[in-house]
């Protein structure tokens, strides 16, 4: 499977995810991002209603690159519906936040 990435540059870390435009068929949307310095890190992908679907990572990590796959699938192993959805980045407090698109073929 083939990935797009888009990426986006902020002083306390950088981030790149799959296409915002992901097909709902794939089996999975990548989440890689990186760290200069050891933060605590959490990533909640919110659905198109503000409502938490799904907690990827929430612990602290040290300095360095990550590659988090979200598998299309809520907290409770639902499939996710088509639609926008929102990936949140807490690190050490502060939000930084991307959106992406799913769509069926």
């Amino acid at each position: 499977m083939k990935y797009v990435t888009i990426s986006i540059l902020f002083c306390a870390f950088i981030f790149c995810c799959s296409s915002p435009l992901a097909p709902i068929e794939q089996e999975e949307y990548l989440i890689n991002f990186g760290l200069p310095r050891e933060s605590y890190v959490k990533v909640i992908i919110e659905n198109n209603y503000s409502t938490t679907v799904r907690t990827i990572i929430d612990e602290l990590c040290p300095a360095g690159c990550y590659s988090e796959s979200w598998d299309l699938r809520d907290s409770d192993g639902n499939k996710v519906y088509e639609g926008i959805y929102y990936i949140h980045f807490y690190i050490d407090g502060e939000l930084f936040s991307t959106k992406t698109i799913l769509l069926r073929n």
